[in-house]
């Protein structure tokens, strides 16, 4: 079963008590009624004051009648999930005799905001409701079952409190006038404030006073106690009460204490002037003026008068909403209605426009009468309307009046508008302005483009104007404050001149009269979007569009930079791709143009791809026929390409790509779908021909390196097929890779699959005679041991007849020479186990006499030191015999002729 939701009101008693249960006595909850939570318990009970010091006392004996009429003290303040009163009495003595209990009753509203029922919280004084019982015996059988609010007393009504301040026989005006100011302070953060009275009962007058001139709703976020002395004001100041009455006996204390404001109800005041001299009491105390005191004065001017205006306040209050309403709001309003009011209407159109609800529904009434006076009284300048809208900001108002004031001035103020960048504003709108505003705002940009269209005007100028009005505009999100789409219209007004910022002259001139003071939001909504997409943009190359004054000033500085693969990926919307277009011509003119310095290229480097992925985007969308290869090929030459990058490059722009965008991707890159994607591309790429017949070098040397790395498997080939592959790829591979080898660091980073498949190739290569001493000694060394090494390839290679068998029977019977020799550097030879095995399969095709056998080695022995090569001859006729029997090869050999003279042929 799912649990009812609690009441709106709850209520708790607290006294010293003894229940009788022999559990002891003392202070403590002696009921409650509303579903109390325990959070909830506790925060009412950390505020009940166990003091109760009013005057006078009652008597040890006293009276009923005495006991009725006792002094009591009521607090309101807010606590978490809506307020509370705290009413207490005194109570006697307790159940162990001792004197000076009291008793409390305590009241949660959880829902202050609820109109219903429209009261102010100082109309519960003296409620009958309050319970109060007197003596150990009435305190321990008391109890509390209600779930409502209290009824309210008769004691502050309307009528009471007005009569009170309009009584001809004092003048309280004065008071009212520096406690009404004084208590608007301490509402919007300033100190709270302290009233001396002579006694309770006009102490809550005064309360009264300033809680009939707000709303009821309004009222129920004012925070007051009917009475304390200095130690409990101290406390008070902590817990954001605004205003605590206290007796005339304790002003010394008080006035001792800082942090908050002493009047005095007594006091005869010096008035001050609004955004002038301060009021001043005579004990020196100054409080500055708002226009709160003055409507109030004003509207007090006789009995029937104020009565009149406060029924209309709490009218207009009910029409707006209640909710959320500042203190003078509605005031003003009602104020206005009133003719013989006339003196301070300046004063009450001010708080209108400043203090205007947000919560206010464009099209009402009130929000219609409230256009009607911000037209009539809203500031006649820019700087007055900043001034106004600082007003609203330090006081935590809500500033939408008042901006919408400043933006409409500042938008015609060229001269303010250049001395004033739209981060000085300050303020933002978060709905909704004036429907004037919108009105306003509209009409402006449609002059301003009718005068992009007028051949006259000085287009460079009025970029300027333009781009600072689009600032303040977006700066403050007036987007949100009008009718229309206001980003949309400010774009279509700004294609208009946004040429001008490609202008070589114009664009820079532009840029130092703007500075970098534009809201990033501008340049990314406005700004960027325009330029990224206006037709004059095709019409210039990719990467020459913008002087670096202006591709500098309009370059995101702050972007997740996408990767060029989510670029190419047309179901990617990426966020921001006017921003992605603009950095884009950025990397570009600061990697290949001559104005950027060392560390600017150094930090868009890794973005060499996405210039890349700019210049075959232009080529393709300009239809361009200019050649911009070594523009590509300088940046490919950064080696920032991924093979993702180049996958997408390739599928997207196909043989606009140069093969050399490839190289580093196809040499170094892991085997993976992206690689497989790249080889297919050069491998088109190798058997189509450029139309002048002819290719760059660099291009040349890709395609050859990913020929070689797109083999599958060595063992498929024929041998007319290794022919032809060497033939076409083998001095390209070989002349770059030489260079590698010489930067060891590059040779040895090559992708291992690659280095595999390059050593075969050149052991093939060799064996098939191809010239190789134009490489270095150790880079040979390094590639016969690395095909040596993948003994599986190679017995493939040479059962298919692709790899030369007699060179293998040459190096395979050097080796066994060292070997008899035991020379340091001898080692069994890795051709052994593979002529073994092709003489076991009658496979072997190699050297079978000692005639084929010298000459399989000769090409061999021609490379070797001359004093290797003596001990090979020397040794030759001894040891010839031995390798053939060694390796079964005898019983193919029909007539063996051992000649002593053979080392003399040699």
């Amino acid at each position: 079963m799912t649990p009812s939701a609690p009441t709106r009101f709850a209520h708790l008693i607290y006294t010293s008590f003894d229940d009788g249960s022999g559990s002891g006595g003392g202070w403590q909850v002696k009921d409650v009624s509303g579903d109390l939570d325990p959070a909830e318990r506790d925060a009412l009970t950390a505020w009940v004051s166990t003091r109760f010091d009013l005057q006078p006392v009652l008597e040890r004996y006293p009276t009923p009648e005495a006991i009725e009429g006792r002094e009591r003290r009521l607090m309101y303040a807010a606590v978490p999930g809506g307020a509370a009163y705290w009413h207490t009495a005194e109570a006697g003595t307790d159940g162990s005799g001792r004197p000076g209990n009291i008793f409390a009753h305590v009241v949660l509203d959880r829902a202050i905001d609820d109109p219903i029922p429209a009261f102010r919280p100082i109309q519960l004084w003296l409620s009958p409701s309050w319970s109060m019982p007197y003596g150990p015996a009435a305190t321990r059988s008391a109890v509390v079952s209600s779930t409502s609010l209290p009824e309210p007393g008769s004691a502050i009504t309307r009528e009471k409190v007005l009569a009170f301040l309009t009584d001809v026989s004092v003048f309280r005006l004065g008071v009212l006038q520096v406690l009404l100011d004084a208590v608007a302070h301490a509402w919007e953060g300033g100190p709270p404030v302290v009233l001396l009275t002579e006694n309770s009962e006009s102490g809550t007058l005064w309360i009264g006073a300033v809680s009939f001139f707000m709303s009821p709703a309004t009222s129920r976020r004012f925070n007051w106690s009917t009475h304390d002395r200095a130690g409990a004001v101290v406390e008070n100041i902590g817990r954001r009460v605004h205003l605590t009455v206290a007796p005339d006996s304790e002003k010394e204390s008080l006035q001792a204490l800082s942090g908050i404001v002493v009047l005095d109800s007594q006091d005869d005041p010096i008035l001050g002037v609004l955004d002038g001299v301060p009021h001043r009491t005579h004990h020196g105390v100054s409080v500055e003026v708002t226009p709160w005191s003055m409507l109030a004065q004003a509207s007090l001017s006789d009995y029937a008068t104020a009565l009149s205006v406060v029924e209309l306040q709490d009218a207009i209050a009910e029409e707006a909403g209640g909710e959320g309403l500042s203190p003078m709001w509605p005031l003003a309003i009602a104020v206005l209605s009133f003719p013989s009011l006339e003196d301070v209407k300046r004063e009450a159109s001010r708080v209108v426009s400043e203090h205007r609800p947000g919560s206010l529904l464009p099209e009402s009434r009130l929000a219609e009468v409230s256009d009607e006076i911000d037209a009539e009284f809203a500031p006649q300048s820019a700087v007055e309307a900043m001034a106004a809208l600082v007003r609203s900001k330090s006081h935590g108002r809500n500033t939408t009046g008042a901006l919408s004031s400043l933006i409409r001035l500042a938008v015609r103020d060229d001269e303010w508008m250049s001395l004033h960048p739209a981060g000085e504003i300050g303020a933002e709108f978060a709905g909704l302005a004036p429907s004037v505003f919108s009105t306003d705002i509209s009409a402006l940009l449609g002059e301003l483009s009718g005068l992009a269209c007028d051949r006259f005007t000085k287009n460079a100028d009025l970029t300027v104007r333009l781009l600072r009005i689009a600032d303040v505009l977006v700066a403050t999100n007036a987007d949100a404050a009008v009718s229309f789409d206001l980003v949309e219209q400010l774009c279509q007004v700004f294609e208009n001149v946004a040429a001008e910022l490609m202008d070589p002259a114009a664009g820079p001139r532009i840029v130092a009269t703007v500075g970098r003071r534009l809201d990033e939001r501008t340049l990314r909504l406005v700004v960027r979007r325009t330029l990224a997409t206006m037709p004059r943009l095709r019409e210039v190359r990719f990467g020459h569009r913008f002087s670096a004054e202006v591709i500098r000033w309009v370059a995101p500085s702050k972007l997740d930079v996408p990767a060029l693969c989510q670029i190419a990926d047309e179901k990617n919307q990426l966020e921001y791709p006017y921003d992605v277009a603009l950095f884009l011509e950025y990397v570009y003119s600061t990697l290949m143009l001559d104005w950027a310095s060392p560390p600017e290229r150094a930090h868009v480097r890794e973005y060499a791809g996405l210039a890349v992925w700019g210049i075959l985007d232009d080529q393709r969308e300009r239809a361009d026929p200019s050649d911009r290869s070594e523009d590509l090929r300088a940046l490919c030459r950064l080696n920032t390409l991924s093979p993702s990058d180049v996958g997408a490059l390739f599928k997207t722009f196909g043989e606009f790509v140069p093969p050399e965008a490839a190289r580093q991707v196809v040499l170094y890159a892991e085997d993976t779908a992206h690689l497989a994607t790249v080889l297919a591309h050069l491998i088109a790429a190798g058997h189509r021909p450029k139309l002048d017949g002819r290719r760059v070098k660099s291009d040349q040397v890709t395609i050859a390196w990913g020929a070689l790395r797109g083999l599958a498997d060595w063992g498929d080939l024929t041998r007319s097929a290794v022919v032809n592959f060497i033939d076409t790829y083998f001095d390209p591979i070989m002349n770059d890779y030489n260079e590698l080898f010489g930067r060891s660091i590059a040779a040895s980073e090559l992708a291992q699959d690659l280095s595999q498949k390059l050593g075969l190739l050149f052991y093939v290569a060799q064996s098939m005679g191809h010239d190789v001493s134009a490489y270095t000694a150790e880079c040979r060394s390094h590639l016969i041991a690395t095909a040596e090494s993948q003994s599986g390839q190679l017995r493939a290679l040479m059962a298919r007849s692709v790899v030369d068998v007699s060179r293998m029977a040459g190096k395979s019977f050097i080796d066994f020479v060292e070997q008899r020799y035991q020379r340091p550097s001898a080692r069994p030879s890795r051709e052994d186990e593979f002529l073994s095995e092709l003489v076991r399969k009658q496979l072997y095709s190699g050297p079978s006499d000692s005639d084929s056998l010298r000459d399989a080695m000769w090409p061999l022995v021609r490379d070797m030191a001359a004093h290797d090569a003596e001990r090979i001859f020397a040794n030759y006729p001894r040891c010839v015999g031995e390798w053939l029997e060694a390796h079964g090869i005898r019983r193919y050999i029909s007539d063996i002729r051992p000649s002593e003279d053979r080392g003399a042929q040699w």
